[in-house]
């Protein structure tokens, strides 16, 4: 009777206990960045839901919070609170201060344009003659803005990046260059009867990926991106991590009113 009653008194115990026995939690900073990352979005966009699956495969649980971009990385870097920070592309400065995660997420930049204009390209030469639009404060290559400034291109500014949609809609610009999932995010959001009417070019003009990136003062941290990066492993040779991307471009993250 007394043993009886000693199993079942600690299998009450058991289950009250917190986090130390249930598993283990962490918690990561990031910024809004549609379709990737936003607080509008289900499970904070497909980047954040694909962390949250890949460390849960691993036994961790995962909590976001979005804060503007700089005081994101800032209160990653304390370490205090926060054990790291997503989506960051790899620079040299950034490595004295954290570890980096593997790619999270692949970031491609592309031509988009209407079905039906003829369009193709190998180099930036066979831009001559081709309306191009582009966004003011975005960071391109090198190579495309030498093209612009030596006149090849003819560009098209404007300040936001759904202005492109709309004028490509309508015909005031030939092709324009987006970020591929922002591309048709946009159009999606924009003009979702029009969403048919445009694709874009599958050659890139550039790629890049985007990290997760773990202070360095906590020593721990190292056996948090390997746990990651298992679980990311996993994700993918089981097909979800392309269909979490695959829902992201139907709209299905976007919260209906």
């Amino acid at each position: 009777m007394k043993k009886y009653l000693f199993v079942k008194i600690f299998m009450l115990f058991s289950l009250s206990v917190p986090s130390a026995f249930a598993g283990e939690e962490i918690r990561l900073t990031t910024g809004e960045f549609p379709p990737f990352i936003s607080e509008s979005l289900k499970h904070y966009g497909p980047a954040p839901h694909i962390v949250t699956k890949a460390f849960a495969s691993e036994g961790v649980s995962v909590r976001f919070r979005v804060f503007p971009w700089k005081r994101a990385y800032i209160t990653a870097k304390r370490g205090e609170e926060y054990v790291g920070s997503g989506f960051w592309l790899e620079a040299e400065r950034r490595k004295k201060d954290f570890w980096y995660s593997d790619p999270v997420y692949e970031s491609r930049w592309a031509f988009f344009y209407l079905k039906s204009f003829r369009f193709d390209w190998n180099t930036l030469e066979d831009l001559r003659g081709i309306r191009v639009g582009v966004t003011r404060e975005f960071t391109y290559t090198k190579e495309l803005y030498d093209a612009i400034d030596a006149g090849t291109i003819s560009a098209d500014w404007v300040s936001h990046e759904y202005l492109n949609i709309r004028k490509l809609l309508k015909g005031r610009i030939d092709i324009a260059i987006f970020n591929t999932e922002v591309g048709y995010y946009l159009l999606r959001k924009e003009a979702p009867q029009n969403f048919d009417l445009l694709i874009h070019h599958p050659k890139p003009l550039v790629e890049t990926n985007g990290h997760l990136i773990f202070t360095k003062k906590r020593e721990d941290n190292r056996r948090l991106i390997k746990l990651f990066n298992k679980g990311l492993k996993k994700l993918k040779k089981s097909g979800e991590y392309d269909r979490i991307f695959e829902a992201s471009r139907r709209g299905e993250y976007i919260i209906k009113d």
